[in-house]
């Protein structure tokens, strides 16, 4: 059955800077029968863009990171123009929705990037045969790649249909800012800007920890200036049972006293799995105490201890199934997961955000 759609778009008259937006209506489009109808549209949207000859247009308020180094990566390689129109919505950011590190990975591909403010569509147009629109961002939640995928639709458009969409979208684009390097620094003080709930003191036990007012207070604790961020690797507690209740890490003093202190927040890295398993939260400064490691293995006293260096933490962020986030997909460089090595290396907020966000939704 053909359908009837009429779409309102902003005028391209309304430009940077112009207060009012007048509207229009294109014409009335007919479209054919829509071809498919598909709940996860992850394969169907990856597999044009492998395939994108001369040009993609995407448009997305929410961006997730490990979907923006996948479409970095292809970008980068691609004989395609690439085109990406979101809303750069501090709070959106602030809870891990859009990821600043893949923003930036995007720019760094050569993709260009607006930000329409008001933008809610979803619409994914490659080339002059392929298009999507519907409810998905592009998130692993809402393309369904995810372990945890939301309840979307999406529909995929005709030939006649795309060429109206991309109409449509382009009036946007037009109307859109750039972003660029700058803008990004600057949308990051936003976020920093953004209200913190107040701090929050670390549950002695935590089976899960899953629950949304406890992922709103752990992500806003990232952004809380009086704790520090890190991401440490574990080889001999890889598993997430200990982590569900006050457990220990202890490091190596080769760089002289961890600092490492109470407050701070700590995403475990699984070095036989690698990739990140659970957050947890500090609740001891660093001390040397090797005769608390020997005891905890049960060594005798007179064997060395490597890392003699203790803190204790309690759970934050503990799936109640093994979750494995490889740290590459939410902004860590290869350099920085080699660099770990059984030790410790410090992140910024957007990153460790990005990697809460991916253990919340499942991981990889």
């Amino acid at each position: 059955m053909a359908m009837l759609q009429r779409f309102t778009v902003a005028s391209v008259a309304a430009r940077r800077g112009n207060s009012r937006t007048e509207p229009y209506r294109l014409p009335p489009i007919r479209f054919g029968s829509m071809q498919q109808i598909t709940e996860l549209a992850d394969k169907d949207v990856f597999a044009a863009l492998e395939t994108a000859r001369s040009n993609v247009l995407l448009a997305s308020p929410y961006l997730g990171a490990r979907i923006a180094f996948r479409l970095s990566g292809l970008a980068a390689h691609s004989p395609a123009s690439w085109r990406l129109l979101t809303a750069l919505d501090p709070w959106a950011a602030a809870g891990g929705y859009l990821a600043q590190p893949g923003l930036r990975a995007l720019l760094d591909a050569g993709v260009e990037v607006r930000d329409l403010r008001r933008l809610h569509a979803k619409t994914y147009l490659v080339d002059e045969e392929f298009g999507l629109i519907g409810s998905a961002n592009l998130t692993d939640t809402g393309l369904g790649g995810g372990a945890r995928p939301n309840a979307e639709l999406s529909a995929h458009l005709d030939k006649q249909g795309v060429a109206k969409a991309r109409a449509v979208v382009e009036a946007w684009w037009q109307e859109a800012e750039p972003v660029d390097a700058e803008r990004l620094d600057a949308f990051a003080a936003e976020v920093d800007g953004l209200p913190r709930l107040p701090r929050s003191r670390p549950t002695p036990t935590a089976p899960a920890n899953l629950e949304a007012g406890s992922i709103e207070q752990l992500l806003s604790d990232t952004r809380d200036p009086g704790r520090k961020l890190w991401v440490k690797a574990q080889t001999l507690h890889d598993e997430l049972a200990p982590w569900r209740s006050p457990h220990w890490f202890s490091n190596h003093g080769g760089r002289g006293r961890p600092r490492i202190e109470t407050g701070d927040l700590v995403a475990i890295y699984s070095t036989p799995r690698h990739g990140i398993i659970a957050i947890v939260e500090v609740t001891s400064d660093s001390r040397e105490d090797p005769d608390f490691v020997r005891r905890q293995h049960g060594w005798a006293s007179s064997e060395p201890v490597k890392y003699p260096w203790v803190n204790h933490t309690a759970p934050r962020l503990v799936p109640t199934g093994l979750t494995v986030v490889d740290p590459v997909t939410v902004g860590m460089s290869a350099g920085q997961v080699s660099s770990l090595q059984g030790g410790w290396i410090g992140l910024p907020p957007e990153v460790f955000t990005s990697i809460v966000r991916a253990l919340a939704d499942g991981g990889a």
